[in-house]
C-alpha cells in the first residue's frame, strides 16, 4: 500500500514503462465530484486504473470495498489519505452562513483572508465572493500560512478523536466538538496570537522559506479513516509506504490560468516500509470495536507521515538555499 499527499502529485517520478503497464501501475481512489464529472474524465481516469469514491460518505463505499479487494489479491494500493474541503461544501457551510456575514457586519473595509488551497480558490468560489461584493486577499505561491488557528485546529481534532467510540453519533461529534473547543484554555490562544510577531520575523529572516514554527504546506494532517479499514480487513496484513513530496505546487499552482510550469524544484522522499501487524494483532486481543481500530491504525500512519514531512521538507529548502 502506497500512502501520499494530495497536493497534485504527478507520475514524473515514475518511468514511462511503469505508468503504461496495466499490470503493474497501481489502483487508487479518487473523488467522483472532481474526477468523474463527465464520461471523457471518466475514461481518462479508468485507464489510469482509479476508482471513484464519494467523499463524506465515509469507510463503507464501494470503492473502498474494492480496493480491500485488491490488497487481498497482492495488488499494489495507493492512497491519498488526507481530508479535504470540496468548493461547494465550503461556500455553503462556511462562506454563507459564517464568513460573509461577519464580514458585511464588520464593515466596508473588511477584507477575507484565504489562502492557495483549491476549495478557496475554485471559480465558483471567485464568483460567488465577487457577487457577494467581498474583497479578498493576494496571496501569492509558496507564501507561508501563518494563522495561529491550525494549531488549534489540530488540537481540537486529537481531543476530539481520543473521545470518539463505537456508539458515538454524527450529533454526537457536533458535542464534543463544542465541549473540547470550549475548554480549550484562554491563556493558550492569548500565546499564539501574541507569538505572530515572532512568527513573521522568523518568515522574513528564512526569506519566506519554512521555519520551525510555520506549516509551508498550509494544511494541516488530517488522515481518513478508511486507509484504517484497508488495513484492519486485510487478509495479510500490508506493507505501507509512505511518500511526502513537497514543490508541486509550483509546478502547478492554485491560480488561473493552470498551466503547468517547467524548471521547478520538486523534492519527493519515499518513507521506509511499515508494517502494522503487531499494531492490530494487539487490537484484536483487546477485542476492540472496528471504529476502534481504523482510529488506533490511522493515527499510527498519521504520526509516520507527520516525520516524514518535517523530514521531506528540511531536505526541499536546504537544497534550495544552498
Amino acid at each position: 500500500m502506497l500512502l501520499s499527499t494530495l497536493r497534485r502529485m504527478w507520475s514524473g517520478i515514475l518511468k514511462w514503462r511503469y505508468l503504461c503497464s496495466r499490470k503493474q501501475v497501481r489502483w487508487t481512489l479518487a473523488a467522483e465530484d472532481i474526477c468523474f464529472t463527465n464520461r471523457l474524465h471518466a475514461i481518462f481516469f479508468c485507464l489510469g486504473q482509479t476508482i471513484p469514491v464519494r467523499r463524506g460518505g465515509g469507510v463503507y463505499q464501494r470503492g473502498v470495498d474494492f480496493m480491500v479487494e485488491q490488497l487481498n489479491r497482492g495488488r499494489w494500493v495507493h492512497m491519498f489519505p488526507e481530508g479535504k474541503t470540496h468548493r461547494k461544501r465550503y461556500r455553503d457551510t462556511i462562506l454563507d452562513p459564517v464568513a460573509i456575514p461577519f464580514l458585511h457586519n464588520t464593515g466596508p473595509n473588511a477584507l477575507l483572508q484565504d489562502d492557495n488551497a483549491r476549495p478557496h480558490r475554485a471559480g465558483i468560489i471567485a464568483d460567488h465572493l465577487q457577487h457577494a461584493g467581498v474583497e479578498r486577499m493576494e496571496w501569492p505561491s509558496k507564501s507561508a500560512d501563518l494563522n495561529p488557528i491550525e494549531h488549534l485546529w489540530d488540537q481540537l481534532g486529537r481531543a476530539v478523536r481520543a473521545r470518539v467510540t463505537e456508539r458515538t453519533m454524527l450529533a454526537d461529534l457536533g458535542r464534543l466538538l463544542v465541549e473540547e473547543w470550549d475548554a480549550i484554555p484562554q491563556h493558550r490562544i492569548a500565546r499564539l496570537v501574541t507569538s505572530m510577531r515572532r512568527r513573521c520575523r522568523a518568515v522574513v529572516t528564512a526569506r519566506g522559506w519554512a521555519t520551525r514554527k510555520v506549516n509551508m504546506t498550509q494544511e494541516m494532517i488530517r488522515l481518513k479513516w478508511g486507509v484504517g479499514r484497508l488495513i484492519e480487513e486485510c487478509q495479510q496484513t500490508p506493507v505501507v509506504i509512505p511518500i511526502w513530496h513537497v514543490g508541486m505546487d509550483t509546478v502547478l499552482p492554485n491560480v488561473k490560468p493552470y498551466i503547468p510550469r517547467s524548471g521547478k524544484r520538486v523534492t519527493v522522499l519515499v518513507g521506509q516500509p511499515f508494517q502494522l501487524h503487531s499494531i492490530l494483532t494487539q487490537l484484536r486481543k483487546d477485542q476492540k470495536s472496528p471504529m476502534e481500530k481504523r482510529k488506533v491504525l490511522t493515527d499510527h500512519i498519521q504520526d509516520q507521515f507527520v516525520r516524514l514531512k518535517a523530514e521531506t521538507e528540511a531536505l526541499h529548502y536546504q537544497t534550495v538555499d544552498s
